[in-house]
């Protein structure tokens, strides 16, 4: 045991391990229909984009270039399906609890280390939206990775190391622009190569040479990938599109849906007093809360919050966390040793026995907490029902394409096989394509005037969409969409209170 802890390299391979195994359960049980309506965008979005479509041009996208092309590139590997997908997301997890334990890890606290990738894979906000297809995990990837490679670099490595993370970053931020609430934790990691060690003078050119770096590259890359997709678009539909939409934003609102989702997770909610610790770890603990406390800002503001917004806190939280209870246990340690900042008549060891008492009551509420996040992660795996009527529906229209259900090979799209629905996740599960400009329909998109009546009636005619599925109600808020309907679709099917499928000859 003592080796253990006394080796690096092994810590390393034990927290592999125990990342592995504890992740295992989140890829049970893939592939089943949900009827989230952002996973049906991107789902049909990124099948569109594999089978030739211009992204921003011929799709409406309203997240970063890199988010579909990450996707697609799943489908490439695994099929077009949804469970390549989810293989995908869970995978992001799965790398960002690695990502998280290794920084944790470089301050020689293997306990704080696994607890940290046990909050993460534990913890049943990131389990549910880590099997739905949404960006946030993946984007915190990404900056966990760059923040994981800027550690290194901090520890005495060569600038090559900042300069992947800087990358790792700026893939973040093309995934979701949440990533960039981790540029700053960055930088000061990159700044902590240099607090000690020489004239002040030499320091500070190094640490100024390091952050110009880190933003040429970062900002840099981000502008080379947006240019080369169409710099005006890009800042229309991933930019502008959200800024649009923040005029009755309410901060009030959006700290009660955080508190109560956070608050609500058991694996989470027992990290927050440890998060706090963090500071007492100088520079990568005060990077961790940096990060923390920028991506709550950013939750605060966005516009609309909704709850898988909120998996961007997990990554940023189980960090700060894990350093917290290594900083608490180096704490611990120096104070029993009675070292020159303890007093020398007792009181030092007294309190250094108190610390490692409380260390030891926190690192098991956080097991009891994680123990409950995973009993929850069971009823969530084991229970998950998908809408009967969605699968109902989804099924009648493969069987009309003569498509298996779930099943689309990208090769035979011709205008007899295009629909229209509010409903993307219905259309992807069918095997159905849509007009690739009207596989958005969101209510921001509506409300927002970046779709209009005109504009599906027009798409509706180039693509000589024959069916049509109204099920969620988004697409009958625009003014005349349905009378144009009953004018131009005779033959109607209902199903319940608001489906209704148009079909025409």
């Amino acid at each position: 045991m003592r080796r253990f802890l006394e080796n690096r390299a092994l810590q390393a391979v034990g927290l592999l391990f125990l990342t592995l195994f504890v992740a295992a359960p989140a890829y049970r049980n893939l592939g089943r229909y949900s009827n989230f309506y952002d996973s049906g965008v991107y789902l049909e979005s990124a099948r569109m984009l594999a089978a030739g479509y211009a992204p921003y041009r011929a799709i409406f996208i309203s997240q970063p270039p890199l988010w579909l092309e990450l996707i697609r590139l799943s489908f490439a590997l695994f099929g077009q399906s949804i469970s390549a997908a989810q293989m995908f997301t869970v995978g992001t997890m799965v790398i960002t609890a690695l990502a998280v334990g290794t920084i944790v890890l470089s301050i020689g606290s293997w306990l704080g280390a696994a607890m940290a990738c046990i909050t993460i894979l534990m913890s049943p906000l990131a389990f549910f939206w880590a099997r739905e297809i949404t960006g946030e995990m993946p984007s915190a990837a990404f900056a966990a990775g760059s923040l994981a490679l800027a550690t290194r670099y901090a520890s005495g490595g060569a600038r090559l190391w900042l300069i992947a993370g800087s990358l790792a970053l700026a893939g973040a931020v093309l995934v979701k622009l949440f990533g960039i609430y981790a540029l700053p934790a960055l930088m000061l990691l990159a700044a902590a190569r240099w607090r000690s060690g020489g004239p002040l003078r030499p320091r500070l050119w190094h640490t100024a040479a390091d952050s110009g770096l880190v933003i040429g590259i970062v900002f840099g890359t981000v502008l080379a990938m947006v240019l080369a997709y169409g710099a005006h678009d890009v800042w229309a539909q991933a930019v502008a599109f959200h800024l649009g939409s923040r005029a009755d934003l309410n901060v009030v609102r959006n700290f009660s849906l955080i508190v109560m989702t956070v608050v609500g997770d058991p694996a989470l909610s027992v990290a927050l007093p440890l998060a706090l610790c963090a500071a007492l770890e100088p520079w990568i603990g005060w990077a961790a809360l940096g990060w923390l406390a920028l991506t709550l800002i950013g939750l605060l503001i966005q516009h609309p919050l909704f709850t898988h917004h909120v998996v961007s806190l997990v990554a940023p939280l189980a960090l700060s966390a894990g350093i917290g209870l290594g900083a608490l246990w180096k704490l611990g340690r120096r104070l029993y040793a009675g070292d020159a900042t303890a007093r020398s008549d007792g009181y030092g060891r007294i309190a250094g026995v108190a610390v490692f008492g409380a260390c030891i009551i926190l690192v098991t509420m956080v097991c009891r907490g994680g123990l409950a996040g995973r009993a929850t992660e069971q009823l969530i795996g084991a229970y998950w029902r998908p809408p009967a009527a969605d699968l109902n529906v989804a099924a009648e229209l493969a069987r009309s394409s003569g498509q298996p259900t779930g099943q689309w090979t990208g090769l035979s799209i011709d205008k007899e096989g295009f629909i229209l629905t509010d409903a993307p996740g219905i259309a992807f599960s069918s095997g159905r394509a849509m007009p690739p400009w009207l596989v958005d329909s969101s209510l921001k998109r509506i409300d927002n005037h970046y779709l209009a009546t005109a504009e599906v009636e027009r798409e509706v005619e180039r693509y000589q969409v024959k069916a049509m599925l109204l099920w969620t109600g988004r697409l009958q808020r625009l003014p005349g969409l349905v009378a144009w309907l009953d004018r131009t679709f005779p033959t109607r099917r209902r199903y319940g209170a608001k489906g209704v499928l148009y079909l025409r000859p």
